[in-house]
């Protein structure tokens, strides 16, 4: 019962309250106002209440000759295309941040890639680029030697056939030199030891 009685003044004397002050204005509203005036009156004051309480929602009237119309503000409409306008700006940038990330993300995959296989390749090119690039060198070397002994052969006279023999011993010892003699076009015989 409590329950009941409190929910039901807690309508009640707002609304009775309100109910007495409307009267106090309509009584002294028409009391200066014939009574043939009456319908007139209070048709515009309900009139001006739905007006007001039509542009507080935020609706428009509008009435060219006489014809009427309502319907919502186009101010409202308005700032919410803005808005919507400035939401749509900020996903669509945010788009394309996203995808230049995923480009630069690919890209830097790429590249990982591309560093991994070479450093993979060069270990094994390292690898097998030292052990080959010795045995060019053995070749070169033992090349040269032939070169060498065949041009002393041709070049010499069967008298200094011991001093050939003399410096192939001494070429074995020294390659680097018969290389380089080599290289200046001048014979091993007229070098100095």
């Amino acid at each position: 019962k409590a329950i009941s009685v409190t929910i039901a003044q807690l309508f009640t004397t707002p609304l009775g309250e309100i109910g007495e002050k409307l009267s106090e204005f309509f009584a002294g509203t028409m009391r200066h106002v014939p009574t043939l005036s009456w319908p007139i009156v209070i048709g515009l004051i309900v009139f001006i209440f739905v007006v007001v309480l039509l542009m507080h929602s935020r609706y428009e009237i509008h009435l060219p000759f006489m014809m009427g119309s309502l319907r919502p503000s186009s101010h409202g409409a308005i700032q919410g295309a803005a808005r919507e306008k400035e939401l749509e700006d900020a996903l669509n940038a945010s788009k394309s941040t996203v995808k230049s990330l995923e480009n630069t993300i690919k890209e830097l995959e790429k590249t990982n890639r591309a560093l991994e296989y070479n450093i993979k390749s060069k270990k094994h090119v390292s690898r097998s680029s030292s052990n080959e690039r010795i045995n060019l060198q053995r070749e070169r070397s033992s090349s040269n030697r032939r070169e060498n002994n065949e041009l002393r052969k041709r070049t010499t006279s069967p008298l200094r056939a011991n001093q050939s023999s003399h410096m192939e011993t001494k070429e074995n010892r020294d390659p680097c030199q018969s290389k380089a003699a080599s290289d200046l076009g001048v014979q091993r015989e007229f070098l100095p030891d």
